[in-house]
C-alpha cells in the first residue's frame, strides 16, 4: 500500500511533515522544495509524485501503482508516466547513468534511493480546501501560501514570507521576459475546460468548427478512402458531405459566415493541393483554387482568403492572399530558407489588421519556431510573442482577438507531445489550455464564443522481430507499449551482434537507447536536454553515428557503442539523414543550410564535407556494396519529390544513374536489400502497412510482409537481410470539442 500525504488534507490542525535529503527540504504541508535555502519550482503532479517516491524510499514503486494513485480517474500510458520521471529528475539534477535520488528497476518501477532525515515541523493551520484540484500550488498559488505558521511571531514571518515570494514571482516573471527562456503559466482565459469526443472511431484526420460554434466538420479515414462529415454539436446526427475517396485531406476551414465547407486536398498521385468548397447543406463540390499548401483563413469580411504556398525551386514559402472566389491572387510576404512560414495554416484576426502565420527562424542557438504576425496591407512582419518553440501547428483567434489558439510543443513542458495553447494579443504571453498526455493536432476555434475543435491523437505500438524464415509473415513482439508519436521520424538501427539502437521519448526526453535482440535491458545511451535521435550504426558495431540537437543546431555526432566521449561531426546549420559507408569511414547526410542545401558527405572523424549533388537532394540511403546512394530528389518539372540513385565514388557532384516515379518510393523509411539489387520501403493499404522492395532492373515490385493489422512506422534489416525490426502499431485519432466548464 502506498503511503500519501493526502490523508494530512482537509484535518483543521496538524504537524508540519518536512523530509530532507542532500540539498533538498520537501515540507510537504506547504508544499514547497527548497534547495539549498532556495526555492524550486515544482509542477503540482510532480511534487505529488517526490512526495509518494520519497514516503515510501528503500521500496520499489510498481509502474502500475504510480500510475494508479497520481491519475487515479484517467487512463495514462507508462511513457507519460516516464516523462514525468524524467522531468522529476531534470528538478533534482538526478540526470546521467548514476541516478543519486531515483533508480529505475527494469521490468519493476522505481526506486528514491537516496538517505532521507524526516523531522517534525510545527503545527499548521490547513485552510478549507473545497474541490482536491483546489490544493494545487501551480494552479492555486495563494492557496499554496494560505498554510501559516503557528509559534512566536509566525504570523508576521508568514506575511514577510509571502511578501519575498511576491517580490521573487515578480521579479523572476521580468527576468524570465527579458531573457525569454520559458512561457507564463498565468492563463488568460477560464481553465475549467469539459472536453467531449465528437467522434469515436479513431480515424479523425482534420476537424473544423464554424464561427456559431453549432456545427462541426470532419475527415475520417477508413479503408484509404477519405470523407467529409458534418455533426450539429447540439445533436449526435452527422451526414456525409463529401463520399469517401481517394484524396489526401490537409486542411479544413468554414467561410466567414458558416455557409460553406473549404477544404484542401490533393486528389490521387497528385503533389499539388487544391482548394474545394461544398455547401454545409450539402451539395457538388466546387473546385476554388491551386497550388495551396496549407488551410486557408478567411477575412472578417469574408472577401480574402490567406494561406502559405511552399515554392521549392527557390528554397521558399510564402504567405498568399486571395479573393474569396479565387481570383487576383497576389504574394503579401516570403521567407527563404532555412527560415519558412510552416504549413499548419495561418489566421485572420477578428479585426482584419493581422494574419498569424507560425514560422521557422534561427538564432545563435538554433532553429525554432513562432507565430509572426503580418500586414494584409503592406506585408510587414512583426513577431506575436517573443517565445520560441519547439513546434507550431495550426494557428485560430479567440473570437474577441485578445489570443491566439494554436497547437504547439515547448520543450520545457513536462508532456512530450503537442498540447493547445494560447498566446495573449498583443502581450504575447503563453499559457497551456490542454494539461492532459495526448498529442493534440489541428486547431479550429468558434468566432462566437470560445468552443475549440482539435484532433486528439493517442499511439499504440511495439518493438517486433521477424525472420527470414518464416517469410517475414510472424512477428514477434518484444516490447510493448511504445507509444511515440513521433516515431517515424526517431530512427531505428542495428548493431552486428543483434542488439537494438533506437531513439525514444521514454525518459521525457528524446534521447538513444540500447536493448538487447530479444528486447531485454533497454539501457538509455544519451542524457541531455535536447534531443538525440536519428542512429546509425558503424559496420564494426564500435560507433554510433546520429543528429543531436545539443549546440542549438542539428548537427552529426558520434559515441562509442560501450563507453567514451562523444565527439561532433557536423558543424553546419543543420544535418540530418546520417548513413554510414559500408567502409566505415564516411558519412552522407543532408545539410539544410541555406548555403547550398543537400547531399554532402564528411569523414566520419569530421573535417571538410563535400557536395555530392548539385540538385537539391534528401534521405540518403547507401548501398551495402559502398557503390551507389538511394535518395529522394526534386523533380523541378513536376515540383515533386522522387526517388534517385547515384553515384557513391568521386569528389565533383554525382549524376543521376536513374530515377523511380512510383510514389510509394518516395520515401524517407526506404532501405537496401543486402544483395544492393533492390530497394524496401512501406506501402501503407487500407489501414495496413508491409515492405515491399522495388528491384534496380525495374521489374515489378515485390511484397515481402503479408502482415493484415496495424501500421509500420520505422524498420530497419540485420544487415544479412534475414532479421526484420519494425516498430508496429496503430495510431487513436479521434475529433474532440473543448468547453469552458
Amino acid at each position: 500500500m502506498l503511503i500519501s500525504y493526502g490523508a494530512i488534507m482537509g484535518i483543521a490542525r496538524e504537524k508540519r511533515i518536512v523530509y530532507e535529503f542532500g540539498p533538498f527540504t520537501l515540507d510537504v504541508s506547504a508544499r514547497r522544495l527548497i534547495r539549498d535555502g532556495e526555492e524550486v519550482s515544482v509542477q503540482s503532479k510532480l511534487f505529488d509524485m517526490l512526495v509518494l517516491l520519497v514516503e515510501n524510499r528503500g521500496r520499489v514503486i510498481r509502474k502500475d501503482e504510480l500510475l494508479d494513485h497520481l491519475w487515479p480517474d484517467s487512463f495514462v500510458e507508462e511513457g507519460s508516466l516516464s516523462q514525468n520521471i524524467f522531468q522529476l529528475r531534470k528538478i533534482l539534477g538526478d540526470i546521467g547513468q548514476q541516478h543519486v535520488y531515483i533508480k529505475t528497476v527494469p521490468k519493476r518501477g522505481y526506486l528514491f534511493v537516496a538517505q532521507v532525515e524526516e523531522r517534525d515541523g510545527e503545527i499548521i493551520d490547513l485552510q478549507p480546501s473545497g474541490d482536491a484540484d483546489d490544493n494545487t500550488s501551480e494552479d492555486h498559488p495563494e492557496k499554496a501560501l494560505s498554510l501559516t505558521l503557528r509559534g512566536s511571531a509566525s504570523r508576521k514571518k508568514a506575511i514577510i514570507l509571502m511578501s519575498i515570494v511576491v517580490l521573487a514571482s515578480t521579479l523572476s516573471f521580468a527576468i524570465y521576459r527579458f531573457i525569454n527562456s520559458r512561457p507564463s503559466e498565468r492563463a488568460f482565459l477560464p481553465q475549467n475546460l469539459r472536453l467531449s469526443k465528437v467522434t469515436s472511431e479513431g480515424a479523425s484526420r482534420r476537424v473544423a468548427i464554424s464561427p456559431d460554434g453549432k456545427v462541426v466538420a470532419y475527415i475520417l479515414e477508413k479503408d484509404g478512402k477519405q470523407s467529409l462529415w458534418i455533426r450539429q454539436v447540439a445533436s449526435t446526427s452527422v451526414a456525409l458531405a463529401v463520399p469517401p475517396n481517394d484524396m489526401l485531406c490537409r486542411g479544413l476551414t468554414f467561410s466567414a459566415e458558416g455557409h460553406y465547407i473549404y477544404y484542401l486536398a490533393y486528389l490521387g498521385a497528385s503533389n499539388m493541393g487544391v482548394v474545394y468548397r461544398v455547401p454545409v447543406l450539402g451539395g457538388i463540390p466546387e473546385k476554388i483554387l491551386e497550388d495551396v499548401d496549407s488551410p486557408v483563413s478567411f477575412s472578417p469580411d469574408g472577401k480574402q482568403m490567406a494561406f502559405v504556398r511552399n515554392y521549392p525551386n527557390t528554397n521558399e514559402t510564402a504567405l498568399m492572399v486571395v479573393e474569396a472566389d479565387g481570383k487576383n491572387e497576389r504574394r503579401l510576404s516570403a521567407r527563404k530558407a532555412p527560415l519558412s512560414y510552416l504549413l499548419g495554416g495561418p489566421a485572420w484576426s477578428p479585426d482584419g489588421k493581422v494574419i498569424a502565420c507560425a514560422a521557422r527562424g534561427s538564432d545563435s542557438r538554433g532553429f525554432y519556431m513562432s507565430i509572426a504576425g503580418i500586414s494584409p496591407v503592406s506585408g510587414e512582419e512583426t513577431p506575436l510573442s517573443e517565445l520560441k518553440w519547439n513546434s507550431v501547428g495550426q494557428i485560430a483567434w479567440l473570437g474577441d482577438g485578445r489570443a491566439i489558439g494554436f497547437v504547439g510543443w515547448y520543450r520545457e513542458s513536462c508532456v512530450l507531445a503537442d498540447q493547445i495553447w494560447q498566446i495573449s494579443y498583443p502581450e504575447g504571453e503563453a499559457a497551456r489550455v490542454t494539461r492532459d498526455l495526448s498529442a493534440y493536432r489541428g486547431l479550429s476555434i468558434a468566432r462566437d464564443f470560445n468552443a475549440i475543435v482539435s484532433i486528439q491523437s493517442h499511439r499504440n505500438s511495439q518493438i517486433c522481430v521477424a525472420s527470414e524464415n518464416d517469410g517475414f509473415d510472424q512477428c514477434a513482439k518484444i516490447t510493448r507499449g511504445f507509444g511515440d508519436s513521433l516515431s517515424a521520424r526517431l530512427g531505428l538501427a542495428e548493431l552486428p551482434d543483434g542488439r537494438i539502437v533506437y531513439a525514444s521519448t521514454a525518459s521525457g526526453n528524446i534521447d538513444l537507447w540500447m536493448m538487447n535482440a530479444d528486447g531485454s535491458n533497454p539501457r538509455q545511451l544519451t542524457f541531455h536536454d535536447l534531443g538525440d535521435y536519428h542512429p546509425q550504426t558503424t559496420p564494426d558495431g564500435k560507433n554510433i553515428v546520429f543528429v543531436s540537437e545539443r549546440n542549438g543546431y542539428p548537427n552529426l555526432w558520434r559515441m562509442p557503442v560501450d563507453a567514451g566521449d562523444l565527439s561532433q561531426i557536423t558543424r553546419g546549420a543543420g544535418e540530418v539523414n546520417p548513413a554510414i559507408s559500408p567502409d566505415g569511414k564516411w558519412v552522407v547526410y543532408y545539410s539544410a543550410g541555406d548555403i547550398a542545401p543537400g547531399l554532402w558527405k564528411v569523414s566520419i572523424d569530421g573535417g571538410e564535407p563535400l557536395r555530392l549533388s548539385d540538385q537539391l537532394m534528401s534521405s540518403p540511403v547507401i548501398s551495402p556494396d559502398g557503390k551507389m546512394i538511394a535518395c529522394l530528389y526534386l523533380d523541378e518539372a513536376s515540383s515533386r519529390m522522387k526517388t534517385a540513385i547515384i553515384a557513391f565514388d568521386g569528389e565533383e557532384p554525382a549524376k543521376i544513374l536513374r530515377t523511380f516515379p512510383d510514389l510509394d518510393l518516395a520515401s524517407e523509411t526506404m532501405r537496401w536489400t543486402g544483395d544492393s539489387k533492390a530497394l524496401t520501403y512501406i506501402v501503407t493499404r487500407n489501414g495496413v502497412s508491409n515492405i515491399w522492395s522495388q528491384p534496380l532492373d525495374g521489374s515489378p515490385a515485390k511484397q515481402l510482409t503479408r502482415f493484415e493489422t496495424d501500421l509500420i512506422f520505422r524498420y530497419v534489416f540485420s544487415a544479412d537481410g534475414k532479421r526484420l525490426i519494425c516498430e508496429r502499431g496503430y495510431d487513436l485519432n479521434d475529433a474532440v470539442l473543448i468547453l469552458d466548464e
